[in-house]
């Protein structure tokens, strides 16, 4: 039986985002095999700012640090530019026939890694994992190589960096 993509909505909530959360973080490959690359925004949005409102709320907390959940509500914000950043990179370097509302979705769901990157001393290898679900994710939706996402991905975080370095650009290639 082939599972359907349901949308993060309002209506059951909590298990609409738990079982979002549980498909990318253990089934990313089949996760983006059923995501469609278009189908608004809003669903996205969500799941990205309560991943990283949650992330700000539990790394604040633990470090006894209000800091990070401006770092939090800042890479919410950011995570609209690197979207762009790296679709322009896909279309210009790789002529891949990719969508702003697709790349993004694919960096929204991507944030899922937040839920667990806030752990102390653990947390940066779930950061790296979400790196791996972006790639997946490109190389399953828009069918570029690993390789090609892999270029893709670090030439956006470049990109990224600079454009970001005045405001302090790598505090945000790793919230």
């Amino acid at each position: 039986m082939k599972k359907i993509f349901k949308e993060l909505g309002l209506r059951n909530f909590l298990k609409s985002f738990f079982g979002i959360t549980k498909d990318i973080l253990i089934w990313p490959k089949g996760f983006f095999k059923i995501m469609p690359p278009s189908g608004g925004y809003g669903g996205p949005v969500l799941y990205l700012g309560l991943c990283f409102l949650i992330w700000g709320v539990l790394k604040s907390v633990t470090f006894f640090n209000p800091f990070f959940f401006l770092v939090a509500l800042l890479s919410f914000f950011f995570s609209f530019l690197g979207s762009a950043i790296l679709l322009f990179i896909l279309k210009k370097v790789f002529e891949v026939p990719a969508t702003y509302e697709g790349v993004f979705r694919i960096t929204a769901y991507s944030a899922a890694v937040n839920l667990l990157s806030w752990i102390p001393l653990i947390g940066f290898l779930f950061s790296l994992y979400g790196l791996w679900i972006k790639l997946v994710g490109l190389e399953t939706v828009y069918g570029v190589s690993k390789i090609q996402a892999l270029v893709a991905v670090a030439l956006s975080f470049i990109v990224f960096f600079i454009i970001t370095l005045p405001i302090g650009g790598f505090i945000f290639i790793w919230a």
